[in-house]
């Protein structure tokens, strides 16, 4: 079944979870007849209510790795932005199904909460898997891993932090690898071998496709 057909009902004490959210952090304009809104970027200590370090994955999905990987690293504190809002509810009863108390999501677009919420140099880790490939040329524009995404992961990870991109799909992976390239400033590291796959990475190896990482690394200047 369709995962965005199959309607959600979010549970009352999973809303702890789900961080507020207004217009403009899932579109990227504000109607004429609104003033534009002023953003307050994030305090990561005050919203987990701990200084533990801090990663991020944009379009989180179904969630199996996020809830999973805050299961398994209870001293860091996870933040999840998915586009989907029935998705955020979705995996926000997971969470509370699974007791991980050290994951937030939120409902927006992961370039526009990048730029206008996250603090510069607040973040391990920024963690990209499977996005939605928009195979369409004229599509194309819509793809996540764009110029102005890797400026803006640049700029909230630390020194010595990592973006992660995984996907099945080549073309969408030689696109994304031209345009980190052009970025010139991510360095590669050696390949992840210990993690928790997404769902879509355990469907895509259960049908024989291939899987391209790019596990990249911010470097001193």
């Amino acid at each position: 079944m369709n995962r965005y057909a199959k309607k959600v009902r979010l549970q009352d004490e999973a809303k702890q979870f789900i961080l507020p959210s207004v217009r403009e952090d899932v579109f990227p304009w504000t109607p004429p007849d609104q003033e534009a809104v002023v953003f307050e970027p994030f305090n990561f200590p005050a919203l987990f209510g701990n200084t533990n370090p801090v990663e991020i994955e944009i379009g989180f999905g179904t969630g199996r790795f996020i809830v999973e990987y805050a299961q398994h690293n209870p001293m860091l504190n996870l933040l999840g932005v998915e586009i989907t809002k029935k998705m955020v509810h979705h995996v926000a009863n997971k969470i509370h199904a699974a007791k991980a108390f050290n994951a937030r999501l939120m409902h927006g677009d992961g370039l526009l909460v990048l730029k206008n919420r996250v603090p510069s140099c607040s973040v391990e880790k920024v963690h990209v898997y499977f996005p939605d490939p928009w195979p369409k040329k004229r599509h194309i524009k819509r793809r996540v891993v764009s110029l102005d995404f890797l400026n803006e992961t640049y700029r909230v990870v630390k020194t010595g932090g990592a973006f992660h991109l995984f996907t099945d799909h080549k073309d969408y992976f030689d696109f994304a690898m031209a345009n980190i390239r052009k970025f010139g400033k991510f360095v590669d590291q050696e390949p992840v071998l210990d993690y928790i796959p997404s769902s879509y990475e355990l469907k895509w190896k259960k049908a024989g496709r291939s899987i391209y990482r790019a596990v990249l690394s911010k470097e001193k200047p």
